[in-house]
């Protein structure tokens, strides 16, 4: 007789059953068949072991010894498992340790390094923590018997030097990264988007770092990180720059490198207002980059997309249907309602100033000047301008002088020059008139022009009349083409957000409220006696400025009341319902040849933060900052780690978004930690056997979706692990 096992699948689970078989002829014909003499009913694997061992030492006549009380096996240690299992194949899978180890080859090192950085960028995911603390932290993990890294070798001075080989390769990283990222997955690249961050020190921080403000509103020593992603946050690429460098520029430096890169281009950029003036967008036309941005508040009116929308003025942000009744005002203004928080109003594409040009056409008759000869009367030329651009803006025909300008296409110092022309005395400008200034040229004239003391004015205009007598001066000049030449096209949407209406409308309330409830404090301070008047006024000032308003109150004023001076402040109202007026607004911009719907380049925009959730992912999960290095080799390289760490992160989200998971990287992780490995020692063994903590269906589930369920299988484990301790 033998044991059998007998098992069965239903709805995807397995039974098994035992049974007792006996073997025998058939008398018939005397062919070897079986019978089952019993059925056992369900069987743990334990169980039929014990009966396999049973049956084959009664065949051959063995005696078993019975075991009274099964004595357990003791854990030797418990060591982290399943979360650095899924990292270093994520990092495989995205080719990203195929990568380092062709950035390392030919080291001369007992330890390869790209094995360092990967248990470092394991550190970064799952415990980020100092480099120092990394040496402490692989021996309580089964990174040493997955990678062949002996314990200890891992140590704080080859961690270091690892470091500085891999700043030493970063142009090589750089230009491998974005490739093998996104050929891992083979996913389009709908948009790319582009952002500056910033990272403080602990200290003085390296040579690169330099005191100023962070993001945080800390004062501190900082370096800038530029950093550029695909639509689904994975990093492309990354730079490290000097602290309060400038983001507009720096990002543009960044762009103009990756030109020559093949896969930068069919998908616009997409960055926030820091790229957001004319000059930027030329640039972006340069190195033919589709782009979508915002345009910064004093180019607004270039574009005309200037919304005058006066009913928003009379709603009370704290009205229960404030939103609504906002929402119907833009509408009324031709704007179009596409979600609760987003109405659009889209104009066909424009050129920077073309409505203002048009009306300057219509005002002046022309934009640019008759060709001077030889001898010409510059100073009556100028003053007859002058006049006639004063004339065409105080009559309505032009919107203002910063309209006039952008009409005319001339710079803010020819303007400057022609107006100041305006600030001359009367009898000076009848002089000039008359054609006494025939003779003078550029430079005497701007120095006839400047203060504003009248009497100056005559005395200059009278001396630089007198040097120039037998004089002529060369003023003779072809006319200027007008500068605005280049200015692209563009597509302009003009975007309301009821939501961030209401919000700044509230902030704006706040901060009067508590400007006027710190008038009323100091005023009772200085009737007291206990604060004089001077003092007072110096700290209102400063409580204006941090506030933003002193440009809305004009001079602090003292008035007397009862023999003591107190402050009173006048506020602006028209320069502050002017400001109120761009609540809730702002203006995107994109290339003429970007065929999608207003709404959703909008939305396209709106999606930047991508990169934000990036910033925000190594900063916090994977903590960034504070920096504790002192030099920029070592800065950039940490750098490094932590946008290598992201890819991984990116990555895996994406593989548990495609599981049907909602879970981010992080929380998958944390997760996964709680499933250890533990050595076990059998009772009188000297051995120890590595197997996983049993997991939860969550758990099992996780690993599926990452594509680690070996390392929840005892027998499969044992397979990739290698003794090194």
């Amino acid at each position: 007789m033998q044991f059998r096992v007998v098992r069965t699948a239903y709805k995807g689970t397995v039974r098994q059953y035992g049974q007792i078989v006996e073997s025998f002829r058939r008398p018939g014909d005397g062919m070897p068949t079986h019978r089952v003499v019993g059925n056992l009913g369900p069987v743990t694997d334990q169980q039929a072991a014990t009966f396999k061992a049973a049956f084959t030492a009664a065949r051959s006549g063995r005696q078993l010894t019975a075991v009274a009380d099964i004595v357990p096996p003791t854990v030797a240690w418990t060591r982290s498992l399943v979360d650095v299992c899924a990292v270093l194949h994520t990092l495989d899978a995205c080719g990203l340790r195929q990568m380092l180890r062709e950035l390392f080859a030919g080291h001369d090192d007992d330890v390869d390094p790209a094995d360092v950085v990967a248990a470092l960028v394991a550190q970064r995911c799952v415990a980020a923590d100092s480099k120092l603390a990394a040496c402490r932290w692989l021996p309580g993990t089964m990174l040493p018997e997955l990678l062949g890294l002996a314990p200890a070798k891992f140590h704080n001075t080859r961690v270091h030097r690892v470091l500085e080989r891999l700043e030493a390769a970063e142009a090589d990283l750089q230009a491998a990264l974005a490739g093998r990222l996104l050929a891992a997955d083979g996913a389009a690249c709908r948009a790319y988007f582009i952002d500056c961050t910033d990272t403080w020190f602990v200290g003085n921080g390296p040579a690169m770092a330099r005191r100023g403000k962070t993001k945080e509103g800390l004062y501190r020593a900082k370096v800038g990180i530029v950093l550029l992603c695909r639509q689904d946050g994975i990093p492309l690429r990354f730079e490290v720059v000097q602290g309060n460098s400038d983001e507009g520029r720096t990002m543009l430096a960044l762009l103009r490198s990756l030109r020559v890169e093949p896969w930068l281009g069919g998908a616009p950029v997409v960055c926030d207002r820091a790229l957001g003036n004319t000059s930027d967008l030329l640039e972006f036309i340069d190195m033919d980059l589709q782009f979508v941005t915002a345009l910064v508040a004093s180019e607004h009116a270039a574009y005309g997309a200037v919304v005058d929308c006066p009913a928003l003025g009379g709603i009370d942000p704290e009205d229960p249907n404030c939103l609504d009744v906002a929402g119907e005002a833009v509408v009324a203004v031709g704007m179009t309602r596409h979600a609760d928080n987003l109405y659009v109003l889209q104009r066909p594409p424009v050129r920077r100033g073309e409505a203002d040009r048009q009306a300057v056409i219509k005002a002046l008759g022309s934009r640019t000047r008759p060709p001077r000869l030889r001898g010409y009367d510059l100073a009556r030329d100028m003053l007859v301008l002058a006049r006639k651009y004063r004339q065409a803006v105080q009559g309505g025909e032009v919107a203002s002088y910063a309209a006039l300008q952008r009409g005319l296409g001339c710079s803010n110092g020819q303007m400057h020059r022609y107006l100041s022309m305006l600030k001359l005395p009367d009898h000076v400008q009848e002089q000039i008139l008359a054609g006494r200034g025939r003779n003078l040229n550029k430079k005497a004239i701007v120095r006839i022009c400047e203060g504003s003391d009248h009497e100056a004015h005559g005395r200059a205009f009278a001396l630089a009349c007198a040097e120039a007598v037998g004089k002529r001066a060369d003023n003779g000049m072809q006319p200027r083409a007008p500068r605005d030449a280049g200015n692209p096209w563009l597509q302009v949407m003009t975007v309301f957000n009821p939501l961030m209406w209401r919000a700044k409308r509230r902030r704006a309330a706040r901060r009067l409220a508590k400007v006027q409830a710190r008038l009323d404090r100091l005023n009772a301070q200085v009737a007291a006696g206990q604060l004089q008047s001077r003092a007072a006024a110096k700290l209102l000032h400063r409580v204006l400025t941090r506030f933003k308003l002193d440009r809305f109150y004009g001079e602090i004023a003292t008035d007397t009341a009862d023999g003591v001076p107190l402050l009173r402040l006048t506020l602006d109202h028209a320069k502050w319902h002017k400001a109120r007026a761009r609540d809730g607004f702002h203006v995107v911009v994109a290339s003429p040849d970007l065929d999608m719907a207003p709404a959703d380049l909008v939305r396209l925009y709106r999606s930047k933060d991508a990169v934000e959730r990036d910033f925000k992912e190594i900063k916090s999960v994977l903590e960034l900052r504070p920096v504790r290095h002192r030099t920029d080799v070592k800065v950039r390289a940490h750098v490094a780690l932590c946008v290598l760490a992201l890819a991984v992160q990116r990555t895996m989200e994406a593989r548990l978004s495609a599981a049907g998971r909602t879970e981010s990287a992080a929380s998958a992780l944390e997760e996964l930690a709680n499933v250890r490995a533990a050595g076990l020692r059998l009772a009188g063994a000297v051995d120890v056997l590595t197997a996983p903590s049993e997991a939860t269906v969550n758990q099992r589930a996780l690993a599926s979706a990452l594509s680690v369920v070996w390392a929840l299988d005892p027998a499969e484990l044992r397979k990739r692990i290698v003794a090194v301790r």
